[in-house]
């Protein structure tokens, strides 16, 4: 009875200041007094209580630690710490979050690079944990108040040492990190199928590929990359303010999509001025050629997965073009009229070279043909911006994912046409990635939490935040098993997932080995 007092309370005042949602947060505290154990750890499983930093020079230092909810309740934890501010070495803590119920949340926290790394480190961790009521709709943070609190044992080894005995291999594995961008703030991602590189669109006409096995990187200042449209910009001058066209500018300059070319050593740079650029990486990032495509603003690129075929995006237009494939060139072939305006994302159906998807403002999907000026079909079911979108298979059937500004995911089947099932976030979903050889479904948002889903039964795995709370920017699959990139504003990272279910099963087979 008092539950349902407080849930009603609670939903009329959603909108209430924070002294309403602190004073229903203590009248829910007082029952819950009734209901929880004190001293009990509502996260039945930490995968270890002890942190493992190796120090490596001139690397990114980081150590991934897993949070397992068995309960059917919401947790809410926060990672703190409680080091000195003077012998503090990580960065993007305090850290929040939510982890649901019967899932994996793992939390990796980055050591601050430092070209001097010392061998001894001050690293004071304290994880709080407490259920986390979704009624109140209130920040993690609030809900920690005399929360119960675990000391993580931390420690620092030089390379080739080891620190704490670890019985089992982490399900997460960072493989690498690469930061240093600057303020050039990371539009795009793309990974090469057939070589450990990944390239990363940037603000400034940047472009940077990535070789994450070797370390190296190439980085291309494309000053003729970006074209500014003065007069555009001499049309606005007296109607905007100051602060949003410096803004419009710089968002001018972006590299919105960048995309490797499958079976050749080149890419795309798909810049928001409306030009598409090809380039060869292994030449010197040898420019080969340039196009006018849109007149202003390409949101979007698409490569055709088989065929030398490109699909561009401006607004309401989507644009098919054909790239010669020994001498460099673009050829037009059509352009498809949105019925809608704005569209965000497109993807070629890999299944069928005739068809392809996009993501539009409005909350839809259309499909369109290349037989046909106007899309065929239009899929509504999101309240907010569809931002991306990809195909996948399953038993055969294939399928569309889809990332709304109405935090959700939704699956649709291709088929009948309609949706089957809908992934809840806690914030905008901004990317999306099936990976089928490990039969996920990969979704990153706005708060920078990266999440892991069953392709199969669509059920949550495990959430990954890196490093604190900047936006997802892109997710991309490397060409060895389980490994996935994904970019943050200026981080990308490189880690490698394990089947909970494979580790188990061959951890099961040791013991009975003996």
């Amino acid at each position: 009875m008092q539950m349902a007092k407080i849930e009603k309370s609670a939903i009329q005042n959603r909108n209430g200041t924070i002294a309403n949602m602190l004073n229903l947060m203590h009248d829910l505290k007082v029952i819950l007094l009734n209901q929880v154990t004190p001293g009990t750890n509502v996260l039945h499983d930490v995968y270890k209580l002890e942190l493992s930093f190796h120090l490596e020079s001139n690397n990114i230092i980081a150590c991934s630690l897993d949070l397992t909810n068995n309960t059917d309740e919401h947790v809410a934890f926060g990672l703190l710490n409680t080091s000195d501010e003077q012998t503090s070495f990580l960065s993007s803590l305090p850290l929040f979050g939510i982890v649901d119920p019967g899932t994996i949340y793992t939390v990796v926290v980055i050591m601050n690079r430092d070209e001097y790394q010392p061998q001894e480190r001050s690293i004071d961790l304290i994880l709080q944990t407490s259920v986390y009521y979704k009624i109140l709709r209130a920040p993690p943070m609030l809900m920690l108040q005399n929360a119960e609190e675990v000391t993580l044992e931390s420690a620092c080894a030089l390379p080739g040492e080891t620190t704490f005995e670890e019985s089992t291999r982490p399900s997460l594995k960072i493989i690498s990190m690469k930061d240093n961008y600057s303020v050039q703030h990371i539009c795009s991602i793309d990974a090469n199928g057939t070589e450990p590189l990944i390239i990363t669109g940037h603000l400034f006409g940047y472009v940077h590929i990535w070789n994450y096995a070797t370390q190296a990187s190439y980085c291309l200042l494309c000053q003729q990359l970006v074209h500014i449209n003065y007069v555009l910009i001499a049309k606005y001058w007296e109607k905007l303010r100051l602060d949003i066209l410096i803004r419009w500018m710089i968002l001018l300059t972006a590299v919105c999509s960048v995309k490797f070319i499958a079976g050749k050593q080149w890419f795309l740079a798909g810049s928001c001025d409306g030009f598409i650029h090809v380039y060869n990486y292994k030449n010197g990032m040898q420019k080969m050629g340039s196009l006018k495509a849109h007149d202003i603003y390409l949101n979007s690129l698409a490569i055709h997965p088989t065929e030398l075929y490109v699909l561009s995006v401006c607004t309401t237009e989507i644009k098919l073009w054909a790239l010669n494939g020994s001498q460099i060139g673009f050829k037009y072939i059509q352009t498809i009229e949105a019925s809608t305006y704005k569209i965000r994302a497109v993807a070629f159906n890999p299944n069928d070279n005739n068809t392809f998807a996009s993501a539009c403002h409005d909350g839809t999907i259309e499909v369109g043909c290349f037989d046909s000026v106007r899309s065929q079909y239009t899929m509504s079911g999101h309240s907010g911006c569809v931002e991306s979108l990809d195909f996948f298979t399953r038993d055969g059937q294939q399928y569309l994912i889809t990332g709304s500004y109405d935090k959700t995911a939704k699956i649709w089947d291709m088929h009948k046409k309609e949706c089957v099932g809908t992934l809840l976030h806690r914030s905008e979903v901004l990317s999306v990635l099936p990976y089928s050889k490990l039969g996920l479904l990969v979704t990153g948002t706005a708060d920078g939490d990266v999440y892991f889903w069953s392709s199969t039964n669509f059920r949550l795995k495990r959430i990954v935040n890196i490093g604190g709370n900047s936006r997802v920017r892109g997710l991309a699959c490397l060409i060895e098993y389980g490994r996935v990139a994904i970019s943050h504003q200026k981080r990308v990272s490189v880690i490698e997932i394990h089947d909970e279910e494979e580790q188990v099963a061959g951890e099961d087979n040791d013991e009975n080995s003996y």
